[in-house]
């Protein structure tokens, strides 16, 4: 063990390094993230240092509980980004339904102009008749 820093504190670093590691790169990734600091903190720092044999309750708790915290930081994090990307592509959705939506619009209103246009047109050449034949 390191000298002048506590177990807790190490627990602490490795799971840091652990929620670094899942907001940057993929669940799976951060599960082994997760599964690395969990031995790495078994065998470096709780006593007997060296082995993977836990002496103390306590340190069993501590094992424990930084694997479980770094996992669900992981899911967490993998849940979030997932979530980021959902939104992301419903609004691109929404973008392009609206654009679409527009468009259809501007045809229609195209359409009636054209055909105000073909009936305006059709009355000043009924009007022209009219006009020839008196």
């Amino acid at each position: 063990m390191i000298p002048d820093m506590n177990t807790a504190t190490v627990a602490l670093l490795f799971l840091l390094v652990v929620l670094v590691v899942a907001a940057v790169s993929t669940r799976t990734v951060a599960i082994i993230a997760s599964l690395i600091a969990f031995v790495c903190f078994n065998f470096f720092f709780l006593p007997p240092v060296g082995t993977f044999a836990i002496s103390k309750d306590e340190d069993l708790v501590a094992l424990v509980v930084l694997l479980a915290v770094s996992l669900i930081g992981s899911h967490l994090s993998h849940q979030s980004r997932e979530r980021a990307r959902t939104a992301l592509a419903l609004g691109q959705a929404r973008g392009e339904a609206e654009i679409a939506r527009r468009n259809a619009d501007a045809k229609e209103a195209q359409r009636r102009l054209g055909h105000d246009e073909d009936r305006a047109h059709d009355e000043r050449v009924a009007d022209d008749r009219d006009e020839h034949v008196r």
